[in-house]
């Protein structure tokens, strides 16, 4: 097909169209072979639409056929040759056609297209790409019987070979990757149930490699499915899309990502309070994302899911960009303060030893460990926050300033718990220690919650 100039083109499902002129095929083409191209290109597609009247034995067979010789295309475009496309275009072809049977060629196409996809020749990659995603996108489209809202087995088939992508490093397939994630939540997300985790573990697939350009447009997808899609996602989905929302607040590549992540947590608390009473009935299982821990196994789903939260936005409290710590520490102290009431009253054990007291000893290590070095852009810096520690030291007022706050507001409750006075003196202990401290901020800031703690005491 290569000699006779017929070559695929993106978004026409792998039928084949007249190539451009070349000197390389003007060597053996004719001008009156070249004006019966277009008919050729139209019998070699009305072949390949004909197989979806093959028995599923001869089906395979073709299938398998295109494999070898897409496979050999393979090897010769090591060399840095010119990628013959013909079989990746009609493997694609192939499987729009036989739609309605999908499932029983499905893995053997995907992993062949996958295969192309990591190859080092880009042409080979981006039609292997463009082969993949066309027909990952055509399949979530199709009507299958039974319908594939109802079919987690089937989603999970479908959309594997999108999360598999991942693993490729090419930046070129990490786009087209997720210009399908788009393509499928405006055009399919209505038939995703059971499908949604494995959407947002896509979204999430960030590496450290990635451009901002590819971290912006994975970005908008999370964005998207936490806006407009989170009634549709199954509550299982949950603890994954807090941990996904915190990936985006730590990549490095884009401040301002991290700080709109931020306020995607805020927004997924709004909603678990907003669902309190379906949450609470829900079976959230997941093990490697709801956190560890140890001495509270009787803790409800629910409040798992909440620590979730607090625990993510605990790791963000400890970024090393000021902005990103300021933004989180504020989010996660509101959140406690707005929500922290529907929680069990065994469950604040928890959030005192797993993620308040563990977030003041942090920042404290931080802090002594922060350069007292100046920044070069005084210009941009005001003085008081023109070395690491000056800015450390905001975080450290931040967080005691914010931890004292919660033993104020919240100490009816928490005087319940067996172990309210270890914590109280834990407390005071900080205190004390940072209002010794030579930074003028901190001290102050440590006597004003003291102050607070004791007044509201009376």
């Amino acid at each position: 097909m290569w000699i006779l100039g017929l070559k695929p083109t993106a978004g026409q499902g792998g039928h084949l169209k007249v190539a451009k002129s070349s000197s390389e095929t003007n060597a053996v083409i004719t001008t009156a072979v070249m004006a019966d191209l277009p008919v050729l290109a139209t019998m070699l597609s009305n072949l390949f639409e004909s197989s979806s009247n093959l028995s599923e034995e001869s089906l395979h067979h073709l299938v398998d056929a295109l494999i070898v010789i897409s496979g050999e295309s393979l090897q010769l475009a090591y060399n840095n040759r010119e990628p013959r496309l013909f079989a990746v275009a009609k493997l694609l072809e192939t499987g729009d056609v036989n739609m309605n049977r999908i499932e029983t060629i499905w893995v053997k196409i995907t992993c062949h297209l996958l295969e192309a996809c990591s190859h080092p020749h880009s042409k080979m990659r981006e039609w292997g790409g463009e082969a993949l995603c066309n027909l990952i996108q055509a399949a979530l489209k199709f009507h299958h019987t039974p319908p594939l809202n109802t079919n987690a087995r089937m989603q999970t088939l479908l959309l594997g070979p999108l999360v598999e992508l991942s693993a490729i490093p090419h930046p070129d397939i990490r786009a087209r990757q997720l210009d399908a994630i788009m393509h499928i939540l405006h055009s399919s997300a209505e038939v995703l149930t059971q499908g949604w985790p494995l959407v947002i573990t896509v979204i999430g697939a960030l590496r450290p490699q990635h451009s901002e350009a590819l971290v912006r447009n994975a970005f908008q997808a999370l964005q998207l499915v936490l806006t407009d899609f989170l009634p549709l996602t199954p509550h299982h989905s949950l603890p994954l899309a807090v941990d996904t929302a915190a990936k985006f607040g730590s990549q490095t590549q884009d401040l301002n990502i991290s700080l709109t992540a931020v306020g995607l947590l805020w927004n997924l608390s709004d909603y678990f309070y907003q669902n309190q009473d379906q949450l609470k009935t829900a079976i959230i299982a997941e093990p490697k994302i709801l956190p560890d821990l140890p001495g509270y196994k009787e803790m409800c789903v629910f409040d798992k899911l909440w620590m979730c939260l607090f625990s993510r936005l605990g790791d963000l409290c400890l970024d090393s960009r000021p902005a990103t710590r300021k933004s989180a520490g504020q989010t996660l102290f509101s959140t406690i303060a707005a929500h922290g009431s529907l929680l069990q009253t065994q469950t604040w054990q928890a959030v005192l030893w797993q993620v308040l007291f563990p977030l003041l000893d942090k920042v404290s290590i931080e802090s002594g460990l922060a350069s007292t070095e100046k920044s070069g852009d005084n210009l941009l810096i005001h003085h008081s926050r023109n070395t690491e520690q000056k800015q450390w030291s905001e975080t450290q007022v931040l967080t005691i300033s914010g931890v004292a706050r919660v033993f104020v507001t919240k100490r009816l409750l928490l005087t319940a718990l067996g172990d309210f006075l270890k914590a109280w003196r834990l407390l005071l202990e900080h205190i004390e220690k940072l209002s010794l401290s030579t930074t003028q901020e901190v001290s102050l800031a440590a006597l004003k919650s003291f102050h607070e703690m004791v007044v509201s005491g009376n």
